[in-house]
């Protein structure tokens, strides 16, 4: 019994993600980007969701090819059953510096319950334009698209910042 309680403290310990280099806090987007909907780039439909506590969600690439259905499947699949979302690769924090740079941190999978972090940086080209150096697909242009269903960033990887 004892060794069966030590190999699941173990297997919970070595599926928690290791932390990110950025502290969450509020980010002020004013005049920085836009929040109620995602960014995409073209033609692979990777996309983010950004949120005003510093959480960002997304970063994982789309098999349609069609803005409108993509916009419908996260309404859809985000209002209806959230989740599905609860893999720490889903979910990280982001920073806007003043020089209108912006700087992702989120979890990718090494493998069954071993995550890294991945850093994007990037440019705010103006609120509805985002140039990010993604590690996956090198520098690429991302565009805002209004989403009119996003679900809050609750997740149980990043805890509320207690920062107002």
């Amino acid at each position: 019994m004892k060794f069966v309680l030590l190999l699941i403290t173990l297997l919970i310990v070595a599926c928690s993600p290791p932390k990110l280099g950025i502290q969450q806090h509020d980010v002020n987007t004013r005049g920085g980007i836009k929040t109620q909907g995602f960014y995409y780039n073209m033609p692979e439909y990777l996309s983010f969701m950004f949120y005003t506590n510093g959480v960002v969600f997304g970063g994982f690439f789309s098999s349609t090819r069609n803005i409108d259905t993509l916009t419908r499947i996260y309404s859809d699949t985000l209002l209806n059953n959230q989740k599905n979302y609860l893999i720490p690769d889903e979910w990280g924090l982001f920073e806007i510096k003043e020089d209108r740079k912006i700087n992702i941190e989120k979890w990718y999978t090494k493998g069954w319950g071993d995550y890294g972090i991945t850093k994007i940086p990037g440019y705010i080209l103006n609120d509805t334009t985002l140039l990010l150096d993604h590690p996956s697909i090198g520098r690429d242009t991302f565009y805002f698209h209004y989403l009119p269903v996003k679900p809050d960033s609750t997740n149980r990887f990043i805890k509320p910042s207690l920062k107002k």
